[in-house]
């Protein structure tokens, strides 16, 4: 028999096992409850990053944004359709004397290549990643968001030119010191607002929707020696902007504009080659040690029967204007004055359809 003594022992041992259990009952209960309220957190989380990324990557409303750019900056799409009937084939007697590694003339309406060298050996663009940059922000980014130029390494106090560190300037301003001045600092600051890898991918979306299938974006500055192409698909960019969003163009033929920021007003002044002759329609020039001089520029070519766009696009030379002028002078030279008849412009329906291969 147990002593009173042992008989309260025991009641207490009993009530304290009984307590634990209890107490590790509860414990399980707090546990499973906090996993699964962690799980959901997580799945939030997840949900939001994957409708965030929805919306980042919609089409229709980046084609949206682009007409947005396209009626502030009073530019409208040319429409044009390539259709594949032309039988002209290039020019012969190419021209000499030209410095950079690969080159292409060609014409943007029917697809001729008229001079070329190197034109599928891909090369370092430099700073003609800037096109691509204008061409992605004017899809991505509404024209009024505000761009604070203080973008991370690898930019340098030089790479910002005149705009002041930390300033902010709407999205459509900055195109301006983008492509005219070539500035490293506001290409970086665009893609960081929009968050630079997914603005990287959607420069590379942009340039597998163009088919440019042997150019690799790294960067939006061109600073990267990662950014190379080939003149035959810088041909297919200039085609493209040319055609869908010639406001790019029209901004690199500026001499000096004025544009406000939140702080103050800047003038930009153009660093481009050729945007006072009239023939000029517009380009980018680049440079980095590794690239040596690139440019993509596009000339009206007069005809006798009418003018029309021709491309002259260079990489890795070591005096860039000079080829441009040599290229643009042995054309002159060698087109036939006659009616071009390969190069039939007729209108129906509001689109414009021109002879020629779609290259």
């Amino acid at each position: 028999m147990f002593t009173p003594l042992q008989k309260t022992e025991l009641y207490i041992s009993g009530l304290f096992l009984l307590l634990t259990i209890f107490a590790l009952i509860q414990a399980s209960i707090y546990t499973q409850r906090f996993n699964e309220q962690s799980q959901q957190n997580q799945a939030n989380v997840l949900y939001a990053n994957e409708l965030l990324t929805t919306i980042r990557n919609k089409r229709t409303p980046e084609k949206n944004i682009q007409k947005m750019y396209s009626n502030m900056l009073g530019t409208t799409p040319k429409k044009i359709q390539y259709e594949t009937t032309s039988t002209i084939t290039p020019l012969t007697n190419p021209p000499t004397s030209v410095n950079a590694k690969a080159y292409i003339v060609a014409d943007i309406y029917t697809g001729t290549i008229y001079a070329k060298k190197n034109i599928d050996i891909q090369y370092p663009i430099a700073s003609i990643t800037k096109l691509i940059t204008a061409l992605t922000s004017s899809t991505v980014i509404p024209p009024d968001a505000q761009i604070q130029i203080k973008p991370p390494p690898p930019i340098k106090r030089n790479d910002y030119r005149q705009i002041i560190k930390g300033d902010s300037i709407s999205a459509i301003n900055s195109l301006y010191p983008l492509l005219m001045e070539s500035n490293n600092a506001v290409a970086h600051a665009l893609a960081q607002y929009y968050g630079t890898d997914n603005f990287i991918n959607n420069m590379s979306e942009q340039t597998r929707m163009i088919k440019m299938n042997a150019t690799k974006i790294s960067d939006a500055s061109g600073i990267s020696t990662q950014n190379t192409s080939t003149v035959r698909d810088l041909f297919k960019l200039a085609r493209h902007i040319y055609a869908n969003a010639p406001f790019i163009f029209e901004i690199t033929r500026n001499n000096t504009i004025t544009i406000p920021s939140k702080h103050k007003k800047y003038t930009i002044r153009n660093k481009n080659h050729f945007y006072t002759d009239p023939a000029f329609i517009g380009g980018k020039t680049g440079y980095t040690p590794t690239a040596r001089q690139t440019m993509l520029s596009i000339f009206n070519i007069p005809f006798k029967d009418n003018e029309r766009p021709v491309a002259i696009i260079i990489l890795k030379s070591n005096e860039r204007k000079k080829d441009i002028q040599r290229l643009y002078k042995w054309l002159m030279t060698q087109i036939n004055p006659t009616k071009n008849i390969y190069n039939s412009i007729q209108t129906k329906d509001g689109v414009t359809y021109v002879t020629g291969p779609s290259f």
